[in-house]
């Protein structure tokens, strides 16, 4: 490699780099070259935060003015590289994509031999009003009349297989999908604040869930079992993960938990002996065991 292939990142002005001073060409130790990077490198590391956090290109614009300046140092230049890596630490990390409810009543059931029922009302979904149907229940639909699900409204619905909410509903109550074994994925509104206590324990065949961007609460032991779920990212609204949360989540590899979790309470990932990385935020005060 050529003096002319290398990006010279100068110090001071004034202080002897590898060309010295201004006006002074120095003499060239190739032992040096160790110590800079070249213009690959530079750019495949640029790239690297450029997938990462595409709406943070304008910081983007002030690194490629400090290479470009005849003055730039390596503190300008990595003191750029800081701020763009701060923004990307800020952005909510990927998540699944689900539908949300575009349905203007309050809950739409789709039973097992395809007939659809619609539930009338308001507010709160509570056990009562589909009990008549709980076995057969395949589908399910809130609209935007729903605020809530009561506790253990769809509990030991086996044959559930699918939810869509809308942004009208706020929370999910105690043990509201508990027992669903025939759920694979569920991706919750951005207006879902709070989800309750053992909400979607033992859903066996839950592989997949979003959790939306807005949750600010997840319950005690809400994910226990879920045996098939492998990845779980927790946004940065969400303020309390409940102890024994993925307890006994077998094959869960990997968590994310959003910047705002302070604590990680006890048992949150018990026998979750699959798992080989949990990332989290700097506001953690507590680990327990």
């Amino acid at each position: 490699m050529t003096p002319e292939q290398l990006l010279l990142v100068r110090g001071p002005k004034g202080e002897r780099g590898a060309q010295g001073p201004k006006g002074d060409p120095g003499t060239f130790d190739s032992s040096e070259l160790n110590n800079y990077a070249s213009k690959e490198y530079v750019a495949e590391k640029i790239q690297e935060v450029v997938s990462a956090a595409p709406s943070a290109l304008d910081t983007l614009e002030q690194i490629a003015a400090e290479l470009e300046s005849e003055e730039s140092s390596t503190a300008a230049i990595l003191a750029a590289i800081a701020e763009l890596r701060e923004r990307v630490s800020n952005l909510e990390p990927s998540h699944y994509t689900y539908e949300v409810s575009d349905y203007n009543g309050f809950c739409k059931l789709k039973l097992d031999d395809d007939s659809v029922i619609n539930i009338s009302g308001s507010g709160v979904l509570t056990p009562e009003m589909i009990s008549t149907y709980k076995t057969n229940i395949v589908e399910v639909e809130l609209g935007a009349l729903c605020t809530a699900v009561h506790n253990e409204t769809f509990k030991d619905c086996a044959s559930l297989k699918s939810v869509l909410f809308s942004n009208s509903v706020k929370s999910l109550g105690n043990s509201s999908f508990k027992n669903c074994t025939g759920l694979q994925s569920v991706g919750l509104s951005n207006s879902i604040s709070t989800i309750g206590n053992n909400a979607f324990e033992n859903c066996s065949n839950l592989a997949a869930i979003d959790l939306g961007r807005g949750l600010t609460s997840i319950g005690d032991y809400a994910f226990k079992n879920c045996r098939n779920l492998q990845s779980i990212v927790v946004p940065n609204s969400t303020i309390n993960l409940g102890q024994c949360a993925f307890y006994e989540c077998n094959n869960l590899l990997t968590a994310s938990l959003g910047k705002n979790v302070s604590q990680i309470k006890a048992y949150t990932f018990y026998n979750c002996y699959s798992l080989s990385s949990v990332t989290f935020g700097n506001k953690i005060t507590s680990i327990s065991t």
